[in-house]
């Protein structure tokens, strides 16, 4: 599997599987790839996929999902293998407009990563590689806007993906004023 503008390699830590002519990934690492918070609700049984613009939500042994507080049906049903969940890694990417693609000929998944993801004291930062935005959330809750990375600054990538050069340069955050990147 590779993922990411520049196709890097992610090594899955599970099997995956295919149910119905569908790809399933268990739940956590359908979250690396994709840059999301996975929360389980163990007396409820139920998953929580956060990020920007996302809140999903599914209850164990049903097909049915909350995108965004609207329900949806999975054409898949989520299913426990092994005591972990594997959902359909195509409805959660397209939820969240990244790309899925299969190439037959190299049995390579490619998926789009256009998030940055970290976490620090119980608050999880997204920043937007294309056009700077940058979210935050605090505990299991869906990111908010706190401002835009101006053009120019931060984190400068060169084309190749064997020699990303980052320049770390103090980035200027334009919105909420009680932001400090160090």
């Amino acid at each position: 599997m590779e993922y990411g503008q520049f196709k890097s390699l992610f090594s899955m830590k599970d099997p995956v599987m295919i149910k119905d002519g569908r790809l399933l990934l268990p739940l956590r690492e359908i979250g690396d790839i994709l840059g999301l918070k996975v929360h389980w609700n163990q007396p409820q049984q139920r998953a929580s996929l956060y990020g920007v613009n996302l809140e999903l939500t599914l209850q164990l042994g049903s097909d049915v999902v909350y995108l965004n507080k609207k329900q949806k049906k999975l054409k898949t049903s989520a299913e426990v293998i092994n005591g972990k969940l594997y959902i359909p890694l195509r409805f959660v990417a397209e939820a969240v407009n990244e790309d899925v693609k299969w190439n037959s000929n190299t049995k390579t998944l490619s998926v789009g990563s256009n998030y940055v993801v970290g976490t620090d004291k119980g608050i999880t930062f997204w920043l937007n590689r294309k056009n700077g935005e940058f979210y935050q959330a605090i505990g299991n809750k869906v990111p908010s806007f706190i401002g835009t990375l101006e053009q120019g600054r931060g984190v400068e990538a060169s084309s190749s993906p064997t020699t990303v050069r980052q320049q770390f340069v103090r980035p200027t955050i334009r919105g909420r004023r009680d932001v400090r990147i160090r």
